[in-house]
């Protein structure tokens, strides 16, 4: 496998890793060596590629805010059609911030 490759493999394990550990601890409490561990990368390889917990905070933040974009201008385009609709939406929404 060629190496860019291996590396977006790499990243996007600890992208995944990191959102995991973010949502369950924060940004204080959330510990790279437990990022490193869930990804099964080197801790050092996740300075590497992103150069502080701070910063993979940040990219992880911009990924989130990204999905929560879409799915918000997918409620745009719903018909309203009373509470029933707005209810549905409301429940979506605490779905989307569960997941």
């Amino acid at each position: 496998m060629e190496q860019s490759k291996k590396s977006a493999i790499t990243k996007e394990k600890i992208l995944k890793a990191a959102e995991e550990e973010f949502s369950a601890n924060g940004l204080s409490a959330a510990r790279v060596d437990a990022i490193a561990q869930k990804a099964g990368v080197n801790k050092q390889l996740i300075y590497a590629h992103f150069s502080s917990k701070e910063k993979l905070y940040s990219i992880i933040l911009e990924k989130v805010y990204a999905r929560l974009s879409e799915y918000e201008k997918n409620l745009v385009y719903t018909e309203f059609k009373g509470a029933d609709t707005v209810e549905k939406i409301i429940i979506d929404y605490f779905d989307f911030l569960l997941n």
